[in-house]
């Protein structure tokens, strides 16, 4: 299936298990997905073609600890209590990676031990990319559930 969308053409592809997804602005894969997920980990893993291989992308920033993020100082960022909660109703995807650009120390009123901390900038992501999805049907989440959608644009 070929979709005309504002940014370019993308040619979906889903396999797996069924997902209802469209595309939102911004660079978000829009998904409906009824079914819960481990609190501290992301539903999702983005992979994109490099020389015809699937190589991962970071999607996510640390769990813990303080960094900036395309300027913006963020404090302390992080999971501390693993627990099986429902997934939004709509579920979105950002197609972006982040990439690490430097270091820098953190703002005196930070309550850090002034160390320097990881510098991120927000890349938008082009070419072909693959969206592993992986969530579970039950509120214990015992059973997984998997999708994948291969994404070009």
């Amino acid at each position: 299936m070929i979709i005309l969308f504002a940014f370019g053409i993308y040619t979906l592809t889903n396999k797996k298990l069924p997902i209802d997804y469209r595309f939102g602005s911004d660079n978000e894969l829009i998904l409906n997905l009824t079914g819960y997920y481990r609190g501290c980990q992301r539903p999702q893993t983005i992979y994109k073609s490099v020389e015809d291989e699937w190589v991962e992308i970071r999607g996510d920033l640390p769990a813990k600890g303080q960094y900036y993020l395309d300027g913006q100082f963020n404090g302390y960022g992080g999971c501390d209590y693993d627990v099986c909660m429902k997934l939004p109703k709509t579920y979105i995807v950002r197609l972006v990676e982040f990439n690490q650009t430097d270091t820098k120390n953190p703002p005196a009123d930070s309550f850090s031990d002034g160390s320097p901390v990881p510098v991120y900038q927000t890349v938008p992501l082009s070419g072909k990319l693959k969206i592993e999805i992986n969530f579970y049907s039950d509120p214990d989440c015992k059973h997984q559930k998997n999708g994948t959608i291969t994404v070009t644009k």
